[in-house]
């Protein structure tokens, strides 16, 4: 049973952190829609994913050792006891980047003084010293422990703690896009290509067989039937013509939903429970009703 429980580890703390993470959304948000419920979970995910990507590739650590990282999904409830506590709603947003002095300004007093999100601060300063502590016990290496929660802790504050990207006019961001999605739909299928970008970079291997594949006969018909039967279904339920970032946004989930069916297998690995979760968060961001 010890010898079980140590193999699988790694995925039974995904699981957990699943489960943490989503009552952490439901706490904030109540009863969500589903599109907004899957882009927050995915969000959360991909922070942990940078996490785990950051110390697999520069403390060197395997990915079997890296189980204790889901602990990070108490840490999120920080600012929401912190609110509560301060007798404050919160209003937990995306920052806007209005100038490079603001975005270096936010990164580097970790939002202690941010006009709505300031209740973060805690859990950011936790987050920060909480990675390096947990990278100086699994490697001693002093440099690389700095490294890898440095490149961890700021990379997913730069990468989703600001709004890039926006397809709502009246959302403040940097740059304004047009979708035939509706917001929430549109977002959610951008973590996920987000999410599966990295985990094709934390998992090269992945990647590799997935080109393999290429002189596959298989191959190609069971991505052509996934690829026509999701956007026959995407064009009907939106009922306008896709713009480019729709494109964008959903023929990565929608080869991801092929691959993962296409590698079928029996036993569930870590990774292989990863690619089966987020296809199933992928189908249905894909096929519900745009204008849920």
């Amino acid at each position: 049973m010890k010898t079980l429980l140590n193999k699988h580890r790694f995925l039974l703390s995904l699981v957990a952190y699943e489960l943490v993470i989503s009552a952490r959304i439901f706490a904030e948000m109540g009863l969500c829609s589903i599109h907004t419920y899957i882009h927050q979970l995915v969000w959360f995910n991909t922070v942990l994913l940078i996490f785990v990507l950051s110390f697999n590739k520069i403390l060197k650590i395997e990915l079997e050792k890296l189980w204790l990282l889901s602990a990070g999904a108490f840490l999120t409830f920080i600012p929401l006891i912190y609110s509560a506590l301060s007798g404050h709603d919160w209003a937990l947003n995306y920052i806007e980047p209005a100038s490079f002095s603001q975005v270096t300004k936010d990164l580097l007093t970790l939002l202690c003084c941010h006009e709505y999100n300031w209740p973060m601060f805690p859990e950011l300063l936790l987050l920060l010293t909480g990675s390096f502590a947990m990278a100086f016990y699994l490697s001693k290496d002093l440099k690389r422990s700095s490294l890898s929660s440095l490149a961890a802790f700021f990379g997913s504050f730069l990468l989703l703690g600001f709004s890039w990207i926006a397809v709502n006019p009246d959302h403040p961001t940097l740059f304004i896009i047009k979708s035939s999605l509706s917001d929430s739909k549109f977002y959610s299928l951008q973590l996920i290509t987000i999410f599966i970008t990295l985990l094709s970079v934390t998992n090269f291997s992945l990647l590799q067989k997935f080109f393999r594949n290429f002189s596959q006969p298989s191959f190609h018909i069971s991505n052509f039937i996934a690829i026509a039967g999701f956007y026959s279904v995407l064009i009907y339920l939106t009922d306008k013509p896709l713009t480019l970032a729709d494109n964008i946004v959903t023929f990565t989930p929608i080869l991801f939903i092929a691959e993962t069916v296409r590698r079928f297998s029996k036993k569930i690995d870590a990774t292989y429970f990863t690619m089966i979760w987020i296809s199933i968060l992928s189908a249905v961001a894909l096929l519900m009703n745009s204008r849920l």
